[in-house]
């Protein structure tokens, strides 16, 4: 017997709730972000598990939609963190208690409504501008995103896209000093796994992480599939120290550039996507918020 796809054909209802819950989590985000950096100074991790009750995030934005649940920021905005996903993880380690002046702010949120959900994830400076060590990781995911964006349409593997976007990670961790040898032997050393140790993405729908019976992610794509785009950088020193154990691994890594950057955490940008007939639409990308470096430095400056 056939096993129900919950994920490979959204009705045209589940549409319409993921493609509004999308932009809404994105405008809680670019709120908060108005705000962080006027805050940041001492800022302390327990103001946060109650920041989302700030945000003018009310049910009545959906209209009719009596059951909408706000964002989950409370549980899923870290500083410094090193990998955050939208578990309940208030007390998780890797939250700093404090904010400093090179703090990166890491919100993972959505909203959620008769049980679809949208997930989208931001980086951002917690004083409104980046370092130039931070930008450049910044820019870094966001061009991997951006790869990632273009191969997706209906027939595309999506291990094929996962293999060339993380050929990309390799390649501008190179480009930047982090990572040395030859392409052949980073991948076959899977050194881009120490850095992105997440997949790229997993299906949308019922639930936060919904399934299929082909697993969690998708084999091939087809139209009416939604998907989260999400990758990421980290720089994280349990996998760090567990690399520069293995002498083969150590000798591709560049420990004093790698070490510049222990400070900053990571870094992951994380779109909801919908397969469409002639390629994808992005639902996050509804609201026209700002995603380029730049444009996320004007919005806390109050100039967007």
């Amino acid at each position: 017997m056939n096993k129900f796809h919950c994920s490979v054909h959204q009705c045209t209802r589940a549409f319409a709730i993921i493609g509004t819950l999308a932009p809404l989590a994105l405008l809680a985000i670019c709120l908060l972000f108005s705000a962080m950096s006027s805050l940041f100074a001492g800022f302390h991790i327990s103001c946060l598990k109650c920041s989302y009750k700030t945000v003018p995030f009310r049910h009545d934005y959906l209209a009719g939609c009596q059951h909408c649940k706000p964002p989950f920021l409370s549980h899923c905005l870290a500083w410094g963190c090193s990998i955050c996903h939208h578990a309940l993880n208030a007390n998780a380690a890797c939250i700093m208690p404090n904010v400093s002046h090179r703090s990166i702010g890491f919100i993972t949120a959505g909203a959620e409504y008769c049980c679809y959900t949208a997930d989208i994830t931001r980086t951002f400076p917690a004083n409104g501008t980046f370092t130039p060590q931070h930008r450049d990781i910044y820019d870094l995911v966001l061009s991997l995103q951006e790869h990632a964006l273009n191969l997706i349409k209906p027939g595309a593997t999506w291990s094929d896209i996962q293999h060339s976007t993380r050929q990309l990670l390799l390649d501008h961790l190179q480009q930047l000093g982090l990572v040395q040898g030859s392409m052949e032997t980073l991948a076959e050393l899977q050194v881009d796994k120490i850095f992105m140790p997440h997949g790229l993405g997993h299906f949308l729908g019922l639930d936060v992480h919904d399934v299929s019976d082909v697993g969690p992610v998708p084999q091939q794509l087809q139209e009416g599939q939604c998907i989260t785009v999400e990758p990421g950088v980290y720089f994280m020193p349990l996998l760090l120290d567990r690399a520069l154990s293995d002498p083969k691994k150590a000798s591709c890594l560049n420990q004093s550039a790698i070490d510049t950057l222990i400070d900053l955490g990571g870094v992951r940008v994380e779109d909801n996507v919908l397969i469409t007939k002639s390629g994808h639409f992005n639902l996050t990308a509804a609201t026209g918020l700002p995603k380029q470096a730049s444009g996320i430095e004007a919005v806390m400056a109050g100039n967007a």
